[in-house]
C-alpha cells in the first residue's frame, strides 16, 4: 500500500534533510548529488537544452522541433537501410509553449527561473509571474536569490504542480 499524501510529504522532507546532512545538495526536484556531480543529461533536459537521440525509440529536441524515432528495431533498420522513414513523430513547438516549458522545467531545478532570460528568450513580461511567485514566497514555497532568480523551496516542490499551473495561467493571460 502506498502511503497517504501527508506521509509521502513527510518522507520527502525527511529525505531532503537526511541527504543534506550527508553532504548531498538538491539540484532538482527529485535529484541530489555531491558537489560537482550533477547529471549533465538531466540538467540538459530540465534547462531546455537541445539534445539528439539515436536509435529505436530515441527522442530529440533540436532546432525548435521535437521528434522521435520508430520503436520497432526491424522498422528502424529497414528505414536506415532503404533510406525510408524512421521518424514516428515530428512536432514544431510553438513559442508560447516553449515559454511554458521554460517555467515548468526550470522550476524543477534549484537554479530556478531567471526573469531577464525569460523575457529575452520568450518576449513575454515576467511581472505577472513575479506577482504569483511573491505570494509563494510569503507562504515559504519559493525564494528569490541575490541575483534575482526565483526557485522553489523543498516545501514548494511538494506543491509544484499547483504553483506551475498558477504561473502558466498568469503567462497565458499576459500579452
Amino acid at each position: 500500500r502506498l502511503a497517504d499524501d501527508d506521509t509521502q510529504a513527510e518522507m520527502y522532507m525527511a529525505a531532503v534533510e537526511i541527504l543534506r546532512t550527508k553532504g548531498y545538495r538538491q539540484y532538482e526536484i527529485s535529484n541530489f548529488c555531491r558537489k560537482g556531480q550533477v547529471s549533465r543529461h538531466n540538467l540538459k533536459y530540465w534547462t531546455g537544452g537541445e539534445y539528439l537521440g539515436f536509435g529505436p525509440d530515441a527522442s530529440s529536441d533540436f532546432g525548435g522541433r521535437r521528434f522521435a524515432i520508430v520503436r520497432d528495431l526491424q522498422a528502424y533498420i529497414e528505414g536506415i537501410l532503404t533510406g525510408g522513414t524512421v521518424l514516428r513523430e515530428l512536432q514544431e513547438v510553438a513559442p508560447r509553449e516553449r515559454a511554458g516549458e521554460y517555467l515548468m522545467m526550470r522550476l524543477r531545478t534549484a537554479s530556478g527561473i531567471d526573469p531577464a532570460a525569460y523575457e529575452k528568450q520568450h518576449l513575454l513580461p515576467f511581472a505577472p509571474l513575479e506577482k504569483a511567485l511573491i505570494k509563494c514566497k510569503e507562504n515559504g514555497l519559493a525564494e528569490k536569490t541575490y541575483d534575482g532568480r526565483w526557485h522553489l523551496t523543498p516545501e514548494g516542490y511538494l506543491v509544484s504542480n499547483a504553483i506551475i499551473s498558477d504561473l502558466l495561467l498568469a503567462q497565458e493571460n499576459s500579452i
